[in-house]
């Protein structure tokens, strides 16, 4: 799919290698453009980037990055250029390993459980994640490593590159209603509210950066269609007794 404006895009000077005429880097599927916040993606390479858009400064990133990052915004802030972030290669860490695992083949070692959790106890991407030895594999298993390695924080409190979502269909008639059915990794969100997340959905396919609107069905689009385009995992949902469905490192 190809998007693009009808007349010069009034920031085109940001971003010289691209078409002034070009919508969201000729992505508009995976890219959306906002009113002035920053928007996680992936480059030519899967180097984890962070786009500016017109109003962005050292503050909106701050706030947007999350207060694991306080010690080390100015830095960040000062390798942009042409108004893109490279998170790969000015922080490395996390996202240094996210783009190494999109850059390997696919493995079928690890699903969304084994990638979120590994992510969450140890901070790195480990595409043969083993907790206690095993794989995590069910859901109950998932939701018993999550009670026990995870405290639920505000979205305020989330952390780019680290903070666990938990989703499940509970209350949109799902299959399991109130089970978990995806774990992924908090990207962001934008001044829209749409939130991005690193995820691996199944098995065998590749991890990506991916807007969380894309993980439910609409409530005008029919089901039997919807179900051939989407994984149905439904909404960001808390486990029980807890009140926010983004978790922290315990």
């Amino acid at each position: 799919m190809m998007s693009m404006w009808l007349s010069v895009d009034p920031m085109a000077d940001k971003y010289p290698s691209l078409s002034p005429y070009a919508y969201c880097a000729w992505n508009p599927v995976k890219y959306i453009d906002p009113n002035g916040e920053w928007i996680p993606g992936l480059d030519e390479n899967n180097n984890v980037i962070l786009t500016a858009e017109d109003g962005d400064d050292i503050n909106t990133l701050r706030d947007f990055m999350g207060d694991t990052y306080l010690d080390v915004i100015e830095c960040l802030y000062g390798t942009m250029s042409n108004g893109v972030i490279n998170l790969t290669e000015s922080y490395g860490c996390v996202f240094q390993d996210m783009t190494d695992a999109i850059n390997d083949s696919p493995t079928c070692d690890v699903n969304c459980w084994g990638t979120s959790m590994s992510i969450l106890t140890n901070g790195v991407v480990d595409p043969h994640y083993r907790y206690n030895g095993r794989k995590i594999a069910q859901k109950i298993d998932a939701d018993l490593v999550l009670i026990a390695n995870g405290i639920s924080v505000p979205l305020s409190d989330a952390n780019v590159g680290q903070t666990l979502v938990r989703f499940s269909n509970s209350g949109k008639d799902g299959i399991y209603p109130g089970e978990t059915t995806h774990f992924a990794t908090y990207m962001g969100t934008d001044l829209r509210g749409q939130q991005y997340v690193f995820t691996k959905n199944g098995w065998v396919y590749n991890w990506d950066i991916q807007k969380t609107d894309d993980f439910h069905i609409p409530e005008h689009e029919p089901v039997k269609e919807a179900c051939l385009r989407l994984n149905n995992y439904g909404f960001p949902t808390p486990l029980i007794g807890d009140n926010s469905p983004y978790y922290n490192r315990r």
